[in-house]
């Protein structure tokens, strides 16, 4: 049986999939299947991704047809992360790690969980699966050569309010609390940057992170960009709109543990991505921002020293039908094998640290289950019979 090979993240995997590994070259762009999602593979830690900004209209995918799905294509978001990162690298001679849909948001949302972001298409529902597997790998190299990092996800907001809107899974009444409050284990546990709070070179607390004079938010409203949260617009005013951060902040931030934090930017669109000109303005300045806050928070060494050699973990695609669900979970998973795959295929799931907390041999269609307590942030669900691995995917823990 031959599958094609994908990126997916979890360090001890390189022990579990050997034969798969592969080095990967920094800058160079590695695409899933029909190249509806673009890899660029990175050497430093910081991830970039547009879920949002993709072109492609493929007549074999329909529209998605949900309640309460968006449609709208975020315009010129993936042309700001790929002028981003290209300005990082001028500046650092670094390479950050870049994931992008390539689809249009009517086609596939990766930034929502399988059941809306496809809509039940099984192509969408690949291309989903490849966006969140490039999105392992580039965690991956981050946490195997740096230990932390930084994620950023791209948006584009249509907000009458031009000022970027930058989220941290706060809500909009959660950030007019007092510093004070807002420095508290209560609202430093709901925050996609937690781990930065516990760990940054100043020492400085979670309200300066959020709004302090060398927050994300106030190092581009210096450079000529208003933003909110900042030192100079601490928070979106009851009425006022707001996007917090959605499905990859959460997913991807240090919200449910770990070591790499996620900050969502909403960017608006007047002088920002109304034309390519100022889609690369904005795209300077904010790599310039970047690797400030980098430099303040995060790491003591210069940042032409953050470029490591990556090499990355491949494992094959899923096979057709097979899921493993929900994704966050709260007390159980349910493993989902088609009744023709079923032909002595086994699971294995492992722990953060590596640790086999589960197998079994899959004997009916859906399986239930328990992880041992206390549950950790995220596990590695792996499936596999006796011709090779059929499925291998992160699973994050969330206790709701």
């Amino acid at each position: 049986m031959i599958h094609r090979l994908l990126l997916i993240g979890g360090l001890f995997l390189a022990q579990i999939t050997a034969a798969f590994t592969q080095t990967l070259i920094p800058g160079q762009s590695y695409f899933g299947q029909n190249n509806y999602i673009e890899y660029i593979a990175g050497n430093m830690p910081l991830i970039l991704s547009a879920p949002h900004g993709g072109y492609l209209e493929p007549a074999d995918i329909p529209d998605r047809d949900c309640t309460g799905c968006a449609y709208v294509r975020d315009a010129n978001t993936q042309e700001l992360a790929r002028e981003t990162a290209n300005a990082v690298y001028a500046l650092t001679g670094c390479y950050p790690h870049v994931v992008i849909n390539r689809l249009h948001r009517k086609k596939l949302d990766a930034n929502r969980d399988l059941p809306e972001a496809a809509d039940g298409n099984a192509i969408a529902g690949q291309a989903w699966s490849e966006f969140h597997s490039f999105m392992d790998s580039a965690r991956t190299q981050v946490l195997g050569t740096r230990g932390r990092g930084l994620y950023i996800d791209l948006h584009g907001h249509g907000h009458d309010i031009q000022r970027m809107e930058l989220g941290y899974l706060l809500s909009q009444s959660e950030l007019q609390v007092t510093d004070n409050q807002i420095n508290t284990a209560f609202y430093v546990a709901q925050s996609s940057i937690e781990n930065l709070v516990g760990d940054n070179l100043g020492g400085v607390e979670h309200a300066d992170l959020l709004r302090g004079e060398n927050s994300m938010g106030q190092l581009l409203a210096d450079r000529g960009y208003p933003a909110v949260p900042s030192q100079s617009d601490p928070f979106a005013e009851t009425g006022e709109p707001y996007f917090n951060g959605g499905y990859n902040t959460n997913r991807y931030g240090s919200a449910n543990g770990g070591t790499i934090d996620g900050i969502q930017i909403e960017c608006n669109f007047d002088g920002v991505r109304n034309n390519l000109t100022n889609v690369n303005r904005f795209g300077d300045t904010l790599a310039v921002a970047l690797v400030h806050f980098l430099q303040v928070h995060y790491f003591t060494d210069a940042p032409g020293q953050w470029c490591q050699t990556p090499s990355s973990v491949l494992v094959p695609a899923p096979e057709p039908g097979i899921r493993v669900y929900p994704n966050p979970f709260h007390s159980n998973l349910v493993i989902r094998v088609p009744n023709e795959t079923q032909n002595e295929a086994f699971w294995q799931i492992f722990d953060m640290n590596g640790k086999l907390v589960s197998d079994g041999e899959i004997q009916t269609e859906e399986a239930r289950v328990s992880l041992p307590h206390p549950l950790q942030s995220f596990y590695i669900v792996k499936i596999f019979n006796k011709e090779g691995v059929l499925f291998c995917q992160k699973v994050v823990h969330h206790t709701f």
